[in-house]
């Protein structure tokens, strides 16, 4: 028989579980306790490596004593342990920043601060990465630069027509409902042109609606750009 080795990978999760939540409030002295406990609790093991990602980046936004102290009040216990399951269901470490910045701003003894942080968290659960690529081409310096040709696949509308096949329609369905999402979330709104004098609006065909001319970041999707990072105020 071959002898055995401990590679690690038959682990059990809580053993995992344990050796994450010590390097966790390793990493975080002055809110690891509060992480620790939503981690051995409720985090799945596989989704845990995420978790500690977004300790740590929290931790880079956390500064001086006052915030860290902060984030042990149990008013804040909430904000944490919604940014830790949003963190385990993430999947690309951008969205684990954007979590963390929203969590970190609302640790304070600002309550208003804390409720917005609570709503924005909120709202970028319901969106996705490509989701929040089309806001962000939205932004006056991916005007001219490369950021269109690099999203491209995500940023261009895919074209079926009457003679289309069955997949190439669902690829439009698709693509449609991630925009038709973020208007009903009021993250982005059509934009209308305005009509020359004593003529009527052109109409969609499709909806029957005045058509639009484009689509641009409400106030709303503004904020949450700014929130996570991705924006400036001078930017629209």
């Amino acid at each position: 028989m071959a002898d055995q080795h401990d590679d690690g990978l038959d682990a059990k999760p809580s053993d995992r579980a344990i050796s994450l939540a010590k390097q966790v409030a390793g990493v975080l002295p002055g809110i690891g306790p509060a992480l620790t406990e939503i981690l051995l609790d409720d985090i799945p093991g596989q989704r845990m490596d995420r978790f500690a990602e977004f300790a740590r980046q929290l931790d880079r936004r956390i500064t001086g004593l006052e915030l860290a102290e902060a984030a042990k009040d149990p008013r804040n216990l909430d904000l944490l342990e919604e940014g830790a399951f949003q963190s385990a269901r993430a999947l690309s470490n951008e969205r684990l920043e954007y979590i963390a910045k929203i969590v970190a701003d609302g640790l304070g003894d600002d309550e208003a601060a804390r409720l917005e942080s609570k709503r924005l968290l909120n709202l970028l659960d319901q969106i996705d990465d490509d989701q929040i690529i089309i806001m962000t081409s939205q932004l006056r310096r991916h005007w001219q630069d490369d950021f269109r040709e690099k999203h491209a696949n995500i940023l261009t509308p895919p074209r079926a027509h009457m003679g289309s096949s069955r997949e190439d329609h669902d690829k439009a369905e698709v693509f449609q409902l991630a925009r038709d999402n973020l208007i009903q979330l009021g993250l982005l709104r059509p934009r209308f042109a305005q009509p020359k004098k004593d003529a009527l609006p052109e109409f969609d065909s499709k909806t029957g609606m005045i058509k639009a001319q484009g689509f641009e970041l409400s106030p709303r999707g503004r904020l949450l750009l700014r929130r996570i990072g991705l924006a400036e105020d001078d930017e629209f």
